[in-house]
């Protein structure tokens, strides 16, 4: 039988410092509008600009507690130009 020699090496254990990272989380600005009709005529809000006044529909930028999914940020955009 062949003898195998095993070399072993011995292993400095480091303490290894963990930092505490703040993982940043992208918030995106989603905007909000509507189109509303009644009757053939369409809402719309006048709005001043650099470029002079302009007409737009009814829009806004969703809350942290709303999401696209519920109308809650519609109707409160729509509330607000209204």
């Amino acid at each position: 039988m062949k003898k195998e020699t095993v070399k072993k090496e011995t292993v400095k254990k480091e303490t290894v410092k963990k930092e505490t990272v703040k993982k940043e989380t992208w918030k995106p600005h989603t905007t909000v509008a509507a189109i509303v009709e009644k009757n053939g005529e369409f809402l719309l809000v006048e709005e001043t600009t650099s470029r002079g006044n302009r007409f737009n529909q009814p829009a806004g930028h969703l809350e942290d507690n709303e999401t696209i999914f519920h109308s809650r940020g519609i109707a409160r955009n729509l509330s607000l130009e209204t």
